[in-house]
């Protein structure tokens, strides 16, 4: 069985319709939001003349997978007489918005106050009276508590990747000097630097002769 959602269209009145009918005229209307389901309004309850007043309510079921689509109410006003019934007019209204601010699940009204009826030739004759009723719909309603609220999701933690270790440039050696512990190393931990001499080698011949037979 198909989830259904209730869609009520309550018609209060209408003012300055055209008259169709040459005798008193009774004027009922249709309404439909799918062309092949059409629901009248009750014929029991007679309302005539251009400017009929109703005070009844038109129920329709609508299959929740079609709600999400933009759709539009149409009503047709017929007006009955005593040999025929013919048309008086139409209105239609686009039904995206309040399917829209139901979709959770909520009940939504909107009323129509003195919207333009117009007439099968296209021109504009008459205003209507009525509101709109969709239902809440439980299901809906239920999904929605399930889902968890925005603020009780844990925020992601961001890591900071590990610092680079700190890289020791190498002492350069000092060619004037020598680093050696002194007296105080073993108590402050601290170095002096020792001077050193520069020694020059010279070579020195074995012996006289052997210095004058090289010329």
């Amino acid at each position: 069985m198909k989830e259904a959602r209730k869609l009520d269209v309550v018609l209060h009145s209408a003012t300055g319709l055209k008259k169709v009918s040459a005798s008193k005229m009774s004027v009922y209307a249709v309404a439909w939001i799918e062309p092949s389901v059409r629901v009248p309004s009750p014929m029991h309850l007679k309302a005539h003349g251009t400017n009929p007043v109703w005070n009844t309510t038109i129920s329709m079921s609508l299959d929740l997978r079609t709600l999400g689509h933009g759709m539009y109410l149409n009503i047709e006003l017929l007006g009955h007489g005593l040999v025929s019934t013919r048309r008086i007019g139409f209105v239609s209204v686009n039904l995206s918005d309040i399917f829209l601010e139901g979709s959770k699940g909520a009940a939504v009204y909107s009323q129509f106050h003195a919207l333009p009826v117009r007439r099968p030739s296209g021109r504009q004759q008459g205003f209507l009276n009525f509101v709109v009723h969709l239902h809440e719909s439980l299901n809906l309603l239920a999904i929605q508590e399930m889902i968890p609220r925005k603020e009780n999701i844990p925020q992601s933690l961001t890591v900071a990747p590990p610092t680079k270790p700190q890289e020791f440039a190498p002492r350069h050696h000092q060619p004037d000097g020598i680093i050696s512990p002194s007296s105080s190393s073993e108590e402050g931990g601290e170095f002096q630097k020792v001077p050193t001499r520069n020694r020059v080698y010279a070579l020195r011949p074995k012996s006289f002769t052997s210095l004058l037979s090289c010329h």
